[in-house]
């Protein structure tokens, strides 16, 4: 009896575990942290004058250090090689270490750009700058209608630590953001479309200014309907910690049923 009764409790939990890790059913998503102290992985492609030299991995996140003095002003980064598909959310955890004012442009500091594939192109950016006149802000740009100007639209911030996303559920496009560790909250959304995202680039930019910018990526998280192409692509999102709680919880029970049998024996 014990026996039995001891077997229909592995039994149970077995099913549990898989309702439990079962991936959320339409969805693949990929997630690098950098607090690890890894470079980039095959995901990535760096892209900027001298990426190689001023990317540098540590415990704390990718650092990325552009100097005041450098020849090139354009933007460094990461773009992943794998296409999105559906719906999606884009977001990074980011630290601005140090940044310098700008002389000119449109702002130093971080953001997340995406194009979609579509004519004419559709593209949306969401950022965290330090600007001329107005200081530390959330800043977002996007063009995604017939008109050729961006919309612009600028939130006082006065963190220097936190998270990005960008967000689209059916057509809706979702500008998000947030401190670290904090939920995200909604700044602004429009009617955006639903094509794939061609292009999707992780930014440190000085917006043409020759100012110097020390950042700081600390994770990068996507999840979409469909990931082309993404290495470790996963169904749903953080199904590893209920991997491990299971696969504890099933040792437990088999040591269990041991025990009892011999018990009984």
């Amino acid at each position: 009896m014990r026996n039995r009764r001891c077997t229909s409790v592995t039994v149970t939990l077995l099913l549990a575990l898989g309702c439990s890790s079962r991936p959320e059913q339409g969805s693949q998503s990929y997630v690098q942290d950098f607090r690890t102290g890894r470079g980039p992985d095959a995901a990535w492609k760096v892209f900027g004058p001298g990426a190689e030299q001023v990317m540098r991995p540590e415990r704390g996140g990718l650092r990325i250090r552009l100097d005041a003095g450098r020849k090139k002003l354009e933007p460094v980064g990461l773009s992943p090689h794998f296409s999105i598909s559906g719906d999606f959310d884009l977001s990074i955890a980011y630290e601005i270490v140090a940044a310098d004012k700008p002389t000119k442009g449109y702002g130093v500091g971080v953001n997340i750009l995406l194009q979609l594939h579509s004519e004419p192109a559709k593209t949306a950016k969401i950022a965290h700058y330090l600007r001329q006149g107005q200081g530390n802000v959330l800043f977002l740009d996007y063009k995604v209608g017939q008109k050729e100007e961006y919309e612009v639209k600028s939130f006082p911030t006065e963190s220097k630590k936190g998270q990005l996303a960008l967000k689209r559920t059916g057509s809706t496009l979702f500008f998000m953001a947030g401190a670290s560790g904090s939920e995200l909250k909604e700044l602004f959304q429009t009617e955006a479309g639903k094509e794939d995202v061609q292009l999707l680039r992780i930014v440190a930019n000085t917006g043409g200014s020759p100012s110097a910018l020390d950042v700081r990526f600390e994770e990068v998280r996507i999840r979409a309907g469909k990931l082309l192409n993404a290495p470790e692509a996963s169904g749903g999102d953080g199904s590893w910690p209920w991997l491990v709680v299971g696969a504890a919880v099933i040792l437990g029970a088999g040591i269990g049923l041991w025990w009892w049998k011999r018990r009984a024996a």
